[in-house]
């Protein structure tokens, strides 16, 4: 089997392992979390095509410290907590690539610091700790492409939510972010080949994360 056609398996595998090293151990009983809490997450510009000089904004979209549980359809208030902010850049096509520079440059607010990891298709932001001492989770990553292609960007899933030094939080509650948008270029996927796919088997599991508003694709000129 050609390396190319095993890319995209690769890149799958190693969006769930970022999402596994971020799921904190409960040690507990097992039972239904206090809380299930979405982050919706806004696109800065929303585009198809982009260019090298773009720079593609990522924004939780909350107000204040207020989380939407979806058990209760309510918004908690969840100033006693921090959250991990994170997302995946990765390539579609037989040529991805692995340069020295990454796939695109991660981009912050003055005073937030990303760690940027970079590997075989896939250059990746997160934000660990987010949020004790601030009045707010609104917080934006940019992802600045370095080459032309196609790519999509990806968000995490399956957190565990952790609180800030001497505060008491929700004891077992998750949380995953979704992108607002609902139109994330879902037709650009499917003009791509079962190759740049890394096989045919990873097409519904593509379409699937787009349909759940986990993926967002788009091309770069």
């Amino acid at each position: 089997m050609p390396v190319h056609s095993k890319t995209w398996g690769l890149i799958l595998l190693t969006i769930a392992t970022l999402n596994i090293q971020f799921h904190c151990r409960y040690d507990g009983p097992v039972r239904p979390f206090d809380y299930t809490f979405e982050i919706p997450v806004d696109i800065l510009p929303l585009k198809k095509v982009y260019t090298t000089n773009d720079t593609i904004w990522l924004q939780l979209d909350v107000t204040g410290k207020l989380l939407f549980d979806t058990k209760t359809s309510q918004a908690i208030n969840a100033d006693t907590t921090m959250i991990i902010v994170a997302s995946t850049y990765a390539e579609f096509g037989t040529n991805t690539r692995n340069p020295q520079n990454g796939l695109a440059q991660v981009i912050t607010e003055p005073g937030v610091i990303a760690e940027r990891q970079t590997g075989f298709g896939y250059t990746s932001a997160t934000v660990s700790n987010y949020g004790c001492g601030k009045p707010t989770f609104k917080i934006k990553i940019g992802f600045k492409p370095n080459y032309p292609g196609t790519f999509s960007l990806n968000l995490r899933k399956d957190l565990m939510l952790q609180g800030c030094m001497g505060k008491v939080i929700p004891v077992y509650s998750t949380y995953w972010y979704k992108f607002k948008q609902v139109d994330l270029n879902g037709e650009i996927l499917n003009t791509l080949s079962g190759n740049d796919l890394g096989g045919n088997s990873n097409r519904s599991v593509l379409q699937e994360s787009i349909a759940k508003r986990e993926m967002f694709v788009f091309t770069v000129q």
